[in-house]
């Protein structure tokens, strides 16, 4: 036989020979998916139910969507628990159209959005998705809690104006979605004097539950009322017999369609009394702006309940000119100043026609003054000039 090639045959391996494994073949850490990929969009969203979906993974430009059935008027929260040291976690949600709805993004541990009432039943979205990867590991690992609760009446803002002695003043305008939910009155108080008429409006769905509306004295005894079955309520004409503040009271008879209580819009108006072109500006956050000169504006008007509010940005050092023009025998107005904070400052009170009223600004920022009518002594309401400026 013929000799082996030397250069086919490999040596043995003394004792001293060790064998060296390149670091550079290792295979590089992935991002592993969870059982319901592929979730990636809204159409491939996963359908969960209520209650906690454990040990889901996030992973980077890979978004998770799931769906979740939800009918009219229950209310829906998500939960994402997650360590945002291995990677920040976001979470929406969108209704079954596929519009967006709210949104949790911080850049801590969890996120959450809810409790969300549906305004229509169907499969509702929540999209999560990693914002930011981190840590050791490609991706982040992440436990979904869904709730899904039954149907309740959300309160509105104004509340608790549950009795008399808690109601809300209410002035000339529209308050536009409220909501009276069942065994949970809602007060608001008019001031009138004497022989002053007011007009009071609800509007609302009966469908959805039939609202009332009363009038009343001080004591609680009703002077006026409207109580049909139809939608809507109006008191169109009441006329004080003495100077006092009134209640509004409105009230939920009976409940009806899927959500629980009622909306409504409440529309109060001092017949004889028209508003100026500023309306609505009946709080700071409806302040009219008066700009950075001098601004001068005529024919306007204030009525019984309203006030209005103006706003200017002064710097620390500027000094404000409060100017109004008014016959006292039509009406008594008074104007007051506020802050950056919204503290009152200062403000103009005498019993003469005309107010004026000046104040240095301590800081930087939005000012405010108003206007409101102390005393009506003519016809409804009060026509006045505006003067403002500061230096």
């Amino acid at each position: 036989t013929s000799p082996p090639d030397d250069d086919d045959t490999t040596p043995p391996l003394d004792d001293d020979d060790t064998v060296v494994i390149d670091d550079d073949d290792t295979t590089p850490e992935v991002c592993l998916d969870d059982g319901f990929e592929d979730n990636d969009s809204d159409g491939a969203a996963a359908a969960v139910g209520s209650g906690s979906t454990l040990d889901l993974a996030a992973c980077e430009s890979d978004e998770d969507w799931y769906a979740i059935d939800v009918a009219i008027a229950e209310m829906l929260s998500v939960d994402v628990f997650f360590d945002d040291d291995e990677g920040d976690i976001d979470l929406q949600l969108y209704d079954p159209s596929a519009s967006f709805l709210t949104g949790s993004q911080s850049v801590d541990d969890d996120e959450s959005v809810g409790p969300v009432q549906a305004q229509t039943g169907g499969w509702y979205l929540a999209k999560v998705w990693l914002w930011s990867d981190a840590g050791s590991s490609p991706g982040n690992d992440y436990d979904l809690l869904v709730t899904v609760d039954p149907p309740v009446c959300i309160d509105d803002a104004w509340e608790e104006n549950d009795s008399a002695a808690a109601a809300v003043a209410a002035s000339a305008g529209t308050l536009p979605d409220l909501q009276i939910c069942d065994a949970d009155d809602d007060f608001w108080e008019v001031s009138l004097s004497a022989g002053e008429t007011v007009a009071v409006d609800l509007a609302f769905d009966d469908d959805e539950g039939d609202v009332d509306l009363r009038i009343q004295d001080p004591g609680g005894t009703t002077l006026a009322s409207s109580m049909t079955v139809t939608d809507d309520e109006s008191i169109p004409s009441f006329t004080a017999s003495g100077g006092a503040d009134y209640l509004l009271k409105v009230d939920l008879w009976s409940d009806a369609g899927p959500f629980p209580g009622n909306a409504y819009d409440l529309t109060v108006a001092f017949p004889g009394c028209t508003d100026d072109d500023h309306e609505p500006n009946d709080g700071s956050p409806d302040a009219t702006p008066t700009g950075s000169w001098a601004f001068s504006d005529y024919g306007l008007s204030l009525c019984t309940g309203d006030v209005d509010w103006f706003e200017r940005d002064l710097s620390a050092g500027d000094t404000l000119e409060v100017d109004v023009f008014f016959e006292h025998a039509a009406g008594d107005l008074d104007v007051e100043v506020y802050d950056t904070s919204g503290a009152y400052v200062t403000g103009a009170y005498s019993g003469t026609d005309d107010e004026s009223v000046a104040y240095t600004a301590t800081a930087s920022g939005t000012h405010w003054f108003r206007l409101y009518l102390y005393a009506d002594g003519g016809d409804p309401g009060q026509g006045y000039d505006l003067l403002v400026d500061h230096n």
